[in-house]
């Protein structure tokens, strides 16, 4: 496409042509800003991704120790519980006698592990009337 473009009379007559596509110096800047641009957006979905497994194993940890403490409480008094497994996490129970109080109090530690990683850890204590 051709533009005329009529200047004053004192100065020559001038064609411009209308511009099509880059240059090839635009799209050597912009290529890079790209790439820039895209490995941080990907840099923040792998670190979302990590927190979101973090937390979810954390909270399903927690259901799991909440969950294994309530079924000892609801269980006869005893010295050693058996929870129930809950693959892949590995919960464990650990009586501790505390006769600081009384000679029927129990100090109760789970732990949920996951990988050999302990994730999570419940105390409390029951007593026996």
């Amino acid at each position: 496409m051709m533009i005329n473009v009529r200047l004053p009379r004192f100065h020559k007559q001038v064609i411009v042509r209308a511009q099509k596509g880059f240059t090839l110096i635009e799209v050597l800047v912009v290529i890079p800003l790209i790439v820039i641009l895209a490995s941080g957006l990907l840099f923040a979905i792998g670190t979302a991704t990590k927190i979101y497994t973090i937390l979810n194993e954390e909270e399903t940890a927690k259901d799991i120790a909440i969950s294994n403490m309530e079924f000892i409480f609801s269980q006869p008094y005893q010295n050693n519980y058996q929870l129930a497994p809950q693959p892949p996490y590995v919960c464990a129970a650990v009586v501790s006698p505390n006769y600081a109080l009384h000679n029927n109090e129990q100090r109760i530690d789970l732990t949920v592990s996951l990988n050999n990683k302990t994730i999570f850890t419940l105390t409390d204590y029951r007593v026996n009337y």
